[in-house]
């Protein structure tokens, strides 16, 4: 359920529903097993949650369904669609990239949700990474 754009990054970005029975916790990983092919010799992989935030004291984070894009420094973009438990994993070339998401959970899908910094992915290794729309 993914969508590969821009003809320089040459592969398929694979998506990994994670089950969540519960979303609770600060910037806690993914749990649970990994499937699908194994990344390609200078991909790293990039897990996340992709969360609405904020509102009254004491509202917890609640998982985002939508898409998220990763845009590459030369322009290049993937994207990944993200269900109910707003957790995802895929992986990616090696490269830094400003990481957006929208949801139709958040303000109908028409505002824009980040990431707080641009990820870096490395080659071999896992980057942890969450997405969040601010409540208001």
């Amino acid at each position: 359920m993914s969508r590969v754009e821009g003809g320089r990054i040459g592969i398929a970005a694979v998506l990994v529903l994670v089950a969540a029975s519960a979303c609770s916790g600060g910037g806690s990983s993914p749990s649970g097993p990994s499937a699908g092919p194994s990344s390609t010799s200078g991909d790293g992989r990039v897990v996340g949650r992709f969360l609405a935030v904020g509102g009254p004291p004491g509202t917890p984070g609640s998982p985002q369904r939508g898409r998220i894009t990763f845009t590459a420094a030369g322009g290049q973009h993937v994207q990944v669609s993200v269900g109910a438990s707003g957790r995802f994993s895929l992986s990616l070339p090696a490269s830094t990239y400003v990481v957006t998401g929208r949801s139709p959970q958040y303000n109908g899908g028409h505002a824009l949700c980040h990431a707080l910094h641009p990820v870096r992915v490395r080659p071999e290794i896992a980057t942890h990474l969450s997405i969040y729309c601010q409540r208001k």
